[in-house]
């Protein structure tokens, strides 16, 4: 983990109990998975008591292990972000903020707008199934909306808040790269509980995102930023 999570505060001498990482990230394992960034992983961590070199590697391996989050992936697309990004990260910052949901099934992606209603569903094509990454390519189609609507507002760039009903084998870089190529800074969370998209997967009619207005996916005041 970062270095600046070993230099909060320690508990006081004598209160301290045994942690275990693994307990810690079961409990907790929905607010990780909602979680976008090391940074706010470092800061629960540190606030759950995790300050030494050994807990923070059981940690990080407990967060892969019991909640699917890949620590050092995100860690490794962060840096890259810092150096190339910030024309990009000032563009967006001045642009629409939008939220969505994804999710996908064997042949189906269906992608809903923040009022959590479908924007997008329909089925994969042969190209998109030759991947054998149908999450990843559903949360694809989601940037590739968000991109969209986002030109057709006339913004240079935008925010898009992502939730996926499920993280197992995310190319989070792969969606970073995708992103920046149609202007959008992506924050990506896994919201595996309550997420319209994977609920409206039951649903097999398909979709068609033509009809959509860019408000329909305008990231609502008060929601997870």
């Amino acid at each position: 983990m970062r270095e600046a999570t070993m230099s909060d505060p320690l508990p006081r001498p004598g209160r301290r109990r045994p942690i275990d990482p693994d307990i810690l990230v079961e409990r907790h394992r929905l607010a990780l998975m909602s979680m976008t960034s090391t940074e706010a992983l470092d800061r629960f961590a540190a606030r759950l008591g995790i300050d030494t070199r050994s807990l923070a590697r059981r940690f990080v391996t407990a967060l892969s292990e019991r909640a699917g989050i890949d620590y050092e992936q995100m860690l490794r697309v962060e840096l890259a972000r810092e150096g190339v990004d910030s024309v990009l990260a000032d563009r967006a910052r001045i642009g629409p903020r939008l939220l969505m949901w994804s999710a996908a099934t064997t042949d189906m992606f269906t992608v809903c707008g923040a009022d959590r209603r479908p924007a997008w569903r329909d089925t994969f094509t042969p190209e998109d199934l030759g991947s054998g990454r149908v999450s990843t390519v559903a949360a694809l189609k989601a940037i590739e909306l968000a991109g969209h609507w986002i030109a057709e507002w006339g913004a240079q760039a935008g925010t898009l808040r992502l939730n996926l009903a499920t993280n197992q084998g995310i190319d989070l870089a792969g969606l970073h790269r995708f992103a920046g190529g149609v202007s959008v800074v992506v924050d990506v969370a896994a919201v595996p509980l309550d997420n319209p998209a994977a609920q409206q997967c039951l649903h097999r009619e398909p979709v068609s995102s033509r009809y959509l207005d860019l408000t329909d996916l305008l990231h609502p005041p008060g929601a997870p930023a």
